[in-house]
């Protein structure tokens, strides 16, 4: 069997490890449980694959995003590693051969999701697998205090009620002292053994800037800086205009959302990572898995929803060691925008309850059954059907699925969109030669702003209500249109899917998870908070600040930011006052600097520093009594 370093070295070419994740393999190998504290580019994943690997044996992956379970399993198998993801979008079929498979020793990895640890297939053939260590990755989900708080991650639990022997490596970027208490509680550590990086990043300066026109101030960063930059906006609508904005100034973008097609994603990833474009312009969902050290700006246009997201976010800034900015953008409308965008977004308990039964009933689910096959979802026409505010039932619906009760298709509540490309003028003269169109083509010029410029959402079921057909004829008729270079459209809306994890038994169901609703409610405002204070505060190294919030503490100023600038700025002018006090003193007769203390009413580090700067500059001197005179 290989040693940890020769297998860092056979599959992905690397001389060493970096700091502390050796340490981490170790203690998994003697068969510790072990929480590993790693910062953004810290190189958390490495640490469970060749801990995986030099054990025989499968390791289980815990991993909360599909998307990064596909990144992961394609680059273990891109490295000549067996590896194989098994989520709710796979059929019976594929999920018995998978499991299988893994039984027989097929695979080194198998990635899951929280919510499938409940698939009763799953837990009837994990009995059977040779598992030689669980891997939780993202393991602040796990806790309520935590910034992503995911109550199907508890169910891990149950894994090690299974699997007693099995160690477990709990991974996360982010965590205050109270979610690593909690982690290792609620993964059940045997014994508690901590990894923690210092989350202190030397080379990265936070700087937070009230500034109304963002976009003049962009342009005037990137006409000084071509460096690699990301760009992190609150929504899609915003990606699309601010690259508008910014390719209009003579700027090359990407873009990066959930709503853009995967292989478009791909493409714009790609592009910026080879450098093709300077900027990239992206929501949330562009973030774990990215791997680019030299970006040099990570710029939020918004303010965050927390600071775990936004320390997790501007972390990718400088992952190569040299110097960096992590730039958060806002005005005061920000601050009212963050506090009804985030605190009024959890729907109450009774509209929980009623929307869970009308799904039920919507797919025929009896009393006390389920359904873990997934089927198709049309959100539009359950919303309809039930006359559910649409806001109010995606919460919902996100929320039932955060608490594994049901399961969602990664891109539920993706909205499709389109862009026309040609001129209004030759549209219409299209509709002209083309009447088949005209129905479709005057309904979108008449209910969309912006399409000739901008991308605009498209709800393919509303038209088809409204024009009186049915909704597979609007895709196929926008399909048409784009391949007749009319348009571009990006279709998200047929791919939904959903399934139901749990048993029906109505209102019990909606009880059971009351308290974490009630405590998600909780945690939000307390992290808003906590986002809103390090944004307004001025007074506190900005550094310094993010530090203690995770618990580590630390009394350097990084001497960079705005707040140490202003203190800094504020200290001279201080020194200055003392300066010109102690000369006004000084005029009349010499004065010890006991006699100094006791005239000027300022504090004695302060005086003293006044005093050598003064004679550093030869305005006064000292005589052989140890008395400042004038020079």
């Amino acid at each position: 069997m290989l040693t940890p370093l020769e297998i860092l070295q056979k599959y992905w070419k690397y001389p060493d490890f970096r700091e502390n994740q050796e340490v981490i393999i170790q203690a998994v190998l003697a068969g510790k449980d072990t929480l590993a504290l790693l910062p953004t580019g810290g190189g958390k994943s490495i640490t469970f694959q060749v801990a995986g690997l030099a054990k025989d044996g499968l390791c289980i992956v815990v991993s909360p995003l599909i998307s990064l379970m596909d990144d992961q399993v394609e680059r273990l198998k891109s490295l000549g590693i067996t590896a194989i993801a098994f989520s709710g979008k796979l059929s019976f079929d594929e999920q018995l051969r998978i499991l299988d498979n893994a039984i027989y020793g097929a695979y080194k990895f198998l990635y899951i999701s929280p919510e499938r640890l409940q698939s009763e297939l799953f837990n009837k053939k994990l009995l059977e697998m040779n598992v030689n260590l669980l891997a939780v990755d993202e393991a602040h989900c796990i806790s309520e205090w935590g910034h992503d708080f995911r109550p199907s991650y508890r169910k891990i639990a149950l894994l090690r009620e299974k699997l007693p022997q099995v160690p477990v490596l709990a991974l996360t970027a982010t965590a205050t002292p109270e979610v690593v208490l909690d982690i290792c509680t609620q993964l059940q550590f045997k014994d508690k053994t901590v990894i923690k990086q210092s989350f202190s990043r030397a080379n990265l300066t936070y700087t937070v800037a009230k500034i109304n026109d963002k976009i003049t101030a962009l342009e005037r960063l990137f006409n000084k800086d071509k460096s690699p930059s990301i760009i992190y906006v609150r929504s899609r609508f915003l990606c699309n205009e601010i690259q508008e904005q910014l390719n209009y100034l003579g700027f090359q973008t990407s873009i990066y959302n959930a709503g853009l097609l995967p292989e478009n994603r791909k493409q714009n990833f790609a592009d910026w990572k080879n450098g093709k474009t300077q900027i990239m312009i992206a929501t949330n969902a562009f973030g774990m898995g990215i791997d680019k050290a030299d970006v040099r700006w990570v710029i939020h246009y918004n303010i965050p929803e927390s600071l775990e997201s936004y320390f997790q976010e501007a972390g990718r800034a400088g992952r190569d060691g040299e110097l960096a900015d992590a730039l958060l953008l806002y005005n005061d409308a920000d601050i009212s925008l963050v506090k009804n965008q985030f605190l009024t977004t959890i729907p109450n308990i009774d509209f929980i309850k009623k929307c869970y039964k009308n799904l039920c009933n919507h797919y025929h689910i009896a009393y006390a059954e389920n359904q873990e096959q997934a089927q198709d979802f049309d959100f539009d026409e359950f919303c309809v059907k039930y006359d559910l505010k649409k806001n109010k039932a995606l919460n919902t619906l996100q929320l039932l699925h955060r608490e594994g009760i049901i399961g969602l298709s990664e891109n539920f509540g993706n909205k499709s969109s389109f862009k026309f490309l040609i001129s209004n003028d030759e549209l219409l003269l299209y509709i002209e030669r083309s009447k088949a169109f005209e129905p479709l083509l005057h309904y979108l010029l008449r209910t969309t702003t912006g399409a000739f410029d901008l991308f605009a959402n498209v709800n393919e079921y509303e038209i088809a209500r409204k024009l009186s057909i049915s909704k597979n004829a609007v895709i196929e008729q926008l399909k048409l249109l784009e391949e007749a270079n009319i348009l571009i459209y990006n279709n998200t809306n047929t791919a939904f899917s959903i399934s139901f994890l749990h048993i029906r038994e109505d209102d019990r169901t909606i009880n059971r998870i009351k308290k974490n609703i009630l405590a998600l409610h909780k945690q939000k405002e307390q992290k808003v908070k906590a986002m809103l204070d390090y944004v307004v505060q001025k007074k506190q190294c900005s550094a310094q600040y993010l530090l203690q919030y995770f618990g580590e503490k630390s009394d350097l100023f990084c001497g960079k930011c705005n707040n140490c600038k202003r203190q800094q700025k504020l200290t001279n002018q201080v020194l200055e006052n003392i300066a010109d006090s102690i000369l006004n003193a000084l005029h009349n007769e010499a004065l010890s600097s006991q006699e100094l203390l006791t005239q000027l009413d300022f504090d004695k580090t302060t005086i003293l520093e006044a005093l050598r700067i003064l004679l550093a500059q030869n305005k006064i001197g000292v005589d052989k009594y140890n008395r400042y005179f004038l020079a």
